[in-house]
């Protein structure tokens, strides 16, 4: 961004960042209408075409600090189109998914920003699948930020607290969403897969959670961070031994069935565990958006104004999209934790016998 991005050898540049957030237009409409801003005094909005955007957070090796900025890579017939050409064969079986971190090559000077500043990034290239790290920097929240502002976090070591688990039957049973915010396209727009496997089940588990937020030295207490229906696929692996059989109906797992309750003791006995071998590392994004003065509407109605006045909100909006254990040898089978960790899951073979 800026001049000087024009004297530069773009073909020497690139961008690492983690996949956030995969969206797809309404099947109706086919596009949606966003906020395309060229300059800070040019702000227009324009309906855009696309197949699928993906919100990223940047991933700097330089600067800890640019963990909390987020990008938009556009997908469309004439903007990145060739965005996984490199990587088709792990674009399909999970691999490439929310939460994965990819390195963008060549850049294309940024000349449009969408929904609150949030650069739109091209590139001619394909993105390169990268290893995930051993370790993630902490980013913390921010709650200074201005209105329709959005921003990524990382928080690490946190106790995880679940209020609630529910079966849902999705549409998809591909590997590339992670069943993310099954809410949003469930029924109505594509969850943003390319293909479906029959091998996949399209069941999701969404859990209502919360967790420590930011620590305030003045008070010595932790702001509270919710998200009422999270869904993920790799979550679900921690506690699951493997993953739902494509052949398992959600009745199987019905609140007034035995297995429910011997799956949920397990998804409990798993968050404890992690919560005391090192904690949880959440990653998300937030924003703060605008509400509509009631007092100021009612006001500009006696007068006969038709004026709609917005006010920042006093609340942020939390969504998380990744959450796995901080201590990675839970992960690792042949590690001590891993192999007591494993035997905590639930075996998911027992629900084919119900």
């Amino acid at each position: 961004m800026g001049d000087n991005v024009f004297k530069m050898n773009l073909n020497k540049n690139y961008i690492d960042v983690q996949m956030m957030r995969l969206m797809t237009p309404n099947r109706e409409q086919k596009a949606y209408i966003y906020s395309l801003r060229r300059s800070r005094n040019n702000t227009s909005s324009s309906e855009v075409h696309f197949s699928r955007i993906y919100q990223c957070r940047v991933i700097s090796s330089n600067n800890v600090e640019d963990h909390v900025k987020l990008i938009y890579l556009m997908e469309s017939r004439n903007s990145n189109c060739v965005l996984f050409d490199k990587n088709v064969e792990y674009r399909d079986d999970g691999t490439v998914t929310i939460g994965c971190f990819m390195r963008i090559l060549a850049p294309q000077p940024i000349e449009n920003n969408m929904n609150g500043d949030i650069p739109l990034v091209r590139t001619p290239l394909p993105v390169i699948l990268l290893r995930r790290p051993s370790s993630l920097p902490t980013a913390n929240i921010s709650h200074d930020i201005q209105e329709n502002t959005s921003m990524g976090f990382c928080l690490n070591g946190r106790d995880l607290y679940l209020n609630q688990s529910s079966i849902v039957k999705t549409t998809c049973s591909g590997l590339m969403c992670d069943k993310a915010r099954p809410d949003d396209w469930n029924n109505i727009k594509g969850c943003g897969c390319f293909g479906m496997n029959p091998n996949v089940s399209n069941l999701a588990i969404v859990h209502s959670i919360w967790i420590h937020g930011n620590h305030n030295a003045e008070t010595q207490k932790h702001s509270r961070i919710c998200h009422s229906n999270f869904s993920s696929s790799k979550f679900s692996l921690c506690y699951l031994n493997a993953r739902i059989p494509s052949s398992v109906r959600k009745s199987v797992l019905h609140i007034d069935n035995g297995a429910y309750w011997d799956f949920e003791q397990c998804i409990e006995n798993v968050v404890d565990y992690v919560n005391d071998h090192g904690g949880w590392t959440i990653v998300g994004w937030y924003k703060r958006g605008c509400i509509r003065d009631r007092s100021m509407i009612e006001s500009s109605s006696n007068n006969n104004s038709s004026t709609e006045n917005t006010v920042v909100s006093g609340q942020l909006n939390f969504h998380f999209v990744e959450v796995l254990p901080t201590n990675r040898n839970l992960l690792d089978s042949g590690t001590t934790e891993g192999r007591e960790l494993q035997l905590l899951k639930y075996d998911v073979s027992k629900l084919r016998q119900n």
